[in-house]
């Protein structure tokens, strides 16, 4: 039998070990991009300042105008209306104060929101008035207002659409998605550390990634898998035709060279093996710490919530929470 082409071999270990960094380095870069969060809505009802009977479904008629145009912006997460309705009939807030920017800051905090839309109209002789704010939580600012006089005819619900729509797509340039910011409180057994992505990885590769919700790591597991499959097989078929050459006394030629082949293979896939072993190892120990970082952004254990205190509460839109994780 000749010997192996370690030299081709080598050339194959290159490109495995080259392709497989690669693979591990853009998708690491890929965990550090800020996650952005959208931020979160609900909409009171518009209050019927002068509690013109003849207009009172308009409370609801209003409010329900912003959802369609908001949910098109693909800014913001709208929470239902009926969560309004039910701090309203729990006696804690009333409708009637619906337009308050204070009413707005503590019915916002109470719902875990980053905005609330509130308003109120006015009838008059030919026309009536819409008034329109977005509140900003927990802060109370005003982001915006508007102001829209809107005719008493078969136009009314047109205009109340467009003031919808101008409102909706000037929250979407003036609010869009934010870094989320988390503070973190660790107990002591963490969610995702890099000793566990190691030995898991030691134990095999990809399983360590896998832990840490990391879909390569199944790219990994794959490759492996496929090596330790491909070198089992042209091991046991270089042994059978091995002997098929040494007991044949015709075709030599071709039995050597099946032979041969399946030699080559088994190197291949040997090299292959090694190779995702060492890289995912070796991706672990670079990037391991990034990680256990991210772990903290993801719902890997059980996460309790909790609204941070006020000195914590800063600039407008940003989240802030504290997490504490724990293990499976």
């Amino acid at each position: 039998m000749k010997k192996l082409n370690f030299k081709s071999l080598y050339g194959g270990l290159a490109w495995i070990v080259v392709f497989l960094l690669a693979v591990s380095h853009v998708a690491a870069n890929e965990t550090k991009k800020p996650l952005l969060v959208k931020r979160r809505v609900v909409i009171f009802d518009f209050v019927n300042s002068q509690k013109a009977a003849d207009y009172a479904y308009l409370e609801d008629t209003i409010a329900d105008a912003f959802l369609e145009p908001l949910d098109k912006t693909r800014n913001f997460e709208l929470l239902p209306r009926s969560e309004w309705k039910k701090l309203t009939e729990g006696g804690e807030f009333k409708k009637e104060d619906a337009a308050r920017e204070d009413t707005a800051t503590r019915g916002g905090k109470k719902l875990e929101v980053d905005v609330v839309v509130i308003g109120s109209f006015a009838a008059l002789s030919d026309h009536m008035q819409i008034f329109a704010k977005a509140v900003e939580i927990p802060g109370g600012r005003i982001i915006l207002a508007r102001t829209k006089s809107v005719p008493l005819d078969s136009y009314m619900f047109d205009s109340i659409s467009k003031l919808a729509e101008e409102m909706s797509f000037a929250m979407k340039d003036k609010l869009p998605p934010v870094e989320q910011k988390v503070v973190t409180k660790m107990i002591h057994d963490t969610s995702v550390t890099q000793g566990g992505m190691i030995w898991r990885n030691a134990l095999l590769p990809g399983l360590g990634h896998v832990y840490a919700a990391q879909p390569r790591g199944w790219v990994y597991m794959g490759f492996w898998g496929a090596s330790a499959g491909a070198m089992t097989y042209f091991f046991i078929d270089y042994g059978n035709k091995l002997k098929d050459y040494q007991n044949a006394t015709s075709g030599l030629e071709g039995k050597y060279a099946a032979a041969n082949f399946s030699s080559k293979m088994r190197g291949y896939a040997l090299i292959a093996l090694v190779s995702v072993y060492a890289v995912s190892i070796a991706d672990t120990l670079i990037y391991g710490k990034g990680y256990e970082r991210l772990a903290l952004h993801q719902n890997l254990g059980q996460v309790v919530a909790l609204t941070a205190p006020e000195y914590l509460q800063g600039n407008a839109g940003y989240y802030i929470r504290l997490e504490f994780h724990k293990d499976f």
